[in-house]
């Protein structure tokens, strides 16, 4: 599995403290520090190569250090530089405020509209301080990477259709036996395959592997309407298992397009990132989801297929 992606801004004055961060964080994740030299597209201005990154990284984490003064009703005091604020106010943006850390020099005065939220608060002076902080925003970015949340990228919510109009309605009619009369099979699972990546064409691959596994066409019947679905028959016996590959993914596919646009044939590397970083989250969000009904937490089984 890829490692997530995390971004790293400050001032170059703030490099020092940009590197002890980065030395900490590099263990776990894929980190994207600014100054890096292939951080950025020859050829394209900053700003639009900026937005680029927050597209396609998943955590951010500016560090403000005491590089400008300003003078706040009559008294001068240190402040952050105007690129960080703007970089931390660009990646609240995109990636909300769950995903975007500020690391705060001491005596550094932050904007109003950023007091009353917890800062990680540094001495520039103590490498064991600033390691120690690094550790901590570690943790939490592997903590936090656990849930499924909605953002710009719709994997959750297609998740949370699929599950609420398709697996919940065949996992309550298999749990109640309402589907024995008509299919004469007894299906003891719902297996839900997640393909390994996604092509142009989700319906072909989900008809080819259905062909390929010899799976039978059924409609398992409910109160509003009856569900198609495919199912494996065990060898010798009545037993089967329902399979689906949600070809409700081809969505995802288009608005991956709309999201991170390209002229070029084949897919981008920050394209194919974002590809499985999404199939990943609706994979986490079915899980999630599986636990919350009584029908899918016994009948229902998620795993990846090679297609």
């Amino acid at each position: 599995m890829e490692k997530l992606r995390v971004y790293i801004g400050s001032s170059t004055e703030g490099s020092g403290v940009l590197q002890l961060v980065e030395r900490v964080l590099d263990d776990q994740f894929d980190v994207r520090a600014w100054n890096r030299d292939n951080m950025f597209r020859p050829n394209e201005n900053f700003l639009q190569s900026l937005l680029n990154v927050s597209k396609t990284v998943d955590y951010a984490v500016l560090i403000a250090t005491k590089d400008d003064f300003l003078e706040t009703r009559g008294v001068r005091v240190p402040s952050m530089r105007n690129n960080v604020l703007f970089e931390m106010g660009l990646f609240l943006g995109h990636l909300g405020q769950r995903n975007t850390f500020l690391l705060v020099e001491n005596e550094v005065e932050i904007p109003l509209d950023l007091q009353g939220i917890t800062l990680l608060r540094f001495n520039s002076e103590s490498e064991i301080e600033i390691g120690a902080i690094a550790e901590k925003l570690s943790h939490d970015i592997q903590e936090d990477a656990k849930f499924s949340r909605l953002g710009f990228l719709p994997s959750t919510g297609i998740a949370m259709g699929y599950f609420k109009n398709l697996l919940v309605p065949i996992c309550k009619s298999i749990g109640e036996g309402n589907h024995t009369s008509i299919t004469n099979y007894n299906i003891s699972k719902v297996e839900v395959l997640i393909p390994s990546q996604i092509d142009d064409f989700v319906h072909n691959t989900a008809t080819d592997y259905y062909r390929q596994e010899g799976l039978i066409e059924l409609e398992i019947p409910s109160k509003k309407r009856p569900f198609p679905v495919r199912i494996q028959v065990f060898e010798g016996s009545n037993e089967a298992v329902i399979q689906d590959i949600p070809t409700t993914l081809s969505v995802l596919k288009d608005t991956l397009a709309l999201h991170l646009p390209s002229d070029i044939l084949g897919k981008t590397e920050d394209q194919e990132y974002l590809e499985q970083r999404e199939l990943r989250n609706f994979v986490r969000s079915l899980e999630h989801l599986k636990n919350t009904n009584s029908y899918t937490r016994r009948l229902l089984d998620i795993r990846w297929i090679e297609v």
